[in-house]
């Protein structure tokens, strides 16, 4: 079985108006992300890969699609998951 094939492109989530947030930008797109959430770039040079951490500890991975729209990919298998946030988010993965 074929991991990839159950990853799929989604719009990502929606944070309301009223909700405190903070912008990033994720290349040339701005990004509301809530206040306290985790945010890590996937390097530091450049910056086209973008995961959220909910305080729920729910892993949210955007990138910018080629049309030049914010875009989560979603179906990342539960190990990948995991190893993400144990990397970007050393101290959630406790």
């Amino acid at each position: 079985m074929d991991a990839a094939t159950d990853l799929s492109w989604v719009d990502p989530p929606g944070v309301d108006p009223v909700t405190p947030a903070t912008t990033v930008w994720l290349t040339d797109q701005p990004v509301r992300v809530p206040l306290g959430w985790g945010i890590a770039f996937f390097t530091r040079q450049r910056r086209d890969c973008l995961c959220l951490l909910s305080p729920a500890g729910e892993l949210f991975i955007l990138f910018v699609s080629q049309d030049g729209d914010v875009r989560q990919l979603q179906g990342v298998p539960d190990d990948v998951v995991r190893g993400l946030i144990s990397r970007h988010f050393p101290e959630a993965a406790r």
